[in-house]
Formats: C-alpha cells, sequence, structure tokens
C-alpha cells in the first residue's frame, strides 16, 4: 500500500520539473534534447485491479507531487495494460476482432487478478469489461511466506530464517536505482 513516506520518497527521488534540464534514465543522468523538454509529457501508472479509489487517488497524488501538479497522469488496472500490451503484439494484430473476449490472470507479487475483456474497438484499441473481475492479496510474496513458514516448521532450529523480510527491504532500497544489465552478463 502506498504510504507518505514512500510517496515522499519518490517524490524527492524524481526530476525537478521546473528545472527539467536532467531526467534519470537508466540510472544516469542524461541531458534532456530542447524538443524533449518542451514536447507534451503523458504518465501512465499501472495499478492492482482490486485498490479502492482512496489507494488510486493517493497514487496519483504521490504522482503529481513527484511530476508536479498540472502533470497529465492516468491510471490503468495492471491486466488492462496486460490484455493492451498483448493485443497489439504482432502475432495477434491480426486476429484481434470487435466482439472478441479474452480471460486476463495477473498474477503479480502482491495481488493475483482475474478479468475478462471484451474488444469494442480495433482502432484505437478499446476494452471493455465483460464479466466483472475478481482479485485478492495473494501474489507470490505470499507464497514466499507459506513456503518459509513450511521450511521453519519441518527445519526447526536448523533454519536460518525468513529471506522474504530481508528481500522486501532490499527492493524497497534498489527500488529508485534502475540498473542497466546486457545481454553480456
Amino acid at each position: 500500500m502506498l504510504t507518505l513516506e514512500s510517496c515522499n520518497s519518490l517524490a524527492a527521488k524524481s526530476w525537478d520539473k521546473r528545472k527539467d534540464t536532467n531526467v534519470t534514465v537508466l540510472g544516469q543522468l542524461t541531458p534532456l534534447p530542447d524538443f524533449a523538454r518542451r514536447a507534451p509529457k503523458r504518465f501512465i501508472l499501472t495499478v492492482p485491479a482490486i485498490w479502492t479509489d482512496q489507494a488510486k487517488n493517493a497514487t496519483k497524488q504521490c504522482a503529481r507531487r513527484a511530476l508536479g501538479q498540472h502533470a497529465n497522469i492516468e491510471l490503468i488496472a495492471e491486466p488492462q495494460a496486460a490484455a493492451v500490451y498483448t493485443l497489439k503484439q504482432g502475432h495477434m494484430v491480426g486476429s484481434v476482432r470487435p466482439g472478441d473476449h479474452y480471460i486476463i490472470c495477473d498474477a503479480g507479487g502482491g495481488t493475483v487478478d482475474l478479468i475478462t475483456y471484451c474488444v469494442k474497438r480495433i482502432d484505437p484499441l478499446e476494452l471493455v469489461e465483460s464479466i466483472p473481475g475478481t482479485g485478492e492479496a495473494c501474489g507470490s510474496i505470499f507464497l514466499n511466506r507459506a513456503f518459509e513458514a513450511f521450511l521453519e516448521d519441518r527445519l526447526g532450529r536448523y533454519y536460518s530464517g525468513r529471506r522474504t523480510e530481508s528481500l522486501e527491504k532490499w527492493l524497497q532500497r534498489v527500488r529508485f536505482k534502475p540498473s542497466v544489465y546486457s545481454a553480456e552478463h
């Protein structure tokens, strides 16, 4: 869940929109060309489908703190983003037709969402929810925790401790420090 601390951390690590001279790209400061500074920007953020309106509003407020109060920010449900991405892939383009229905299972780290979309229009691609979606906070992190509890139960004093919490803390620390790995690594 979005907290004030994580929002402030995001805002502190983002670029200063008023100066707008540099932007963090793949972890390095790169001067923006003049045309890019002047170009309109649109930010599309994904959120779990089961998030409440309050959580979505908090996400948008956090993004506005980071990107500026007048930033063009849109939210899209993670399963819908997955559907749009998948249906726009080259091998799918010719086979997608209005009226087609697609079931999306978005199994992420924190939530699992299941939703069915109907293709309303092809160009531009427009999807409508044809069966109400459902979701739960039962993503892979919960599997990790359950497995660790199992190991702790079975191994007793030989179990060296939970790894999930330390992994979560490490992910929080590096979340805003993107690294670039080439295919050679």
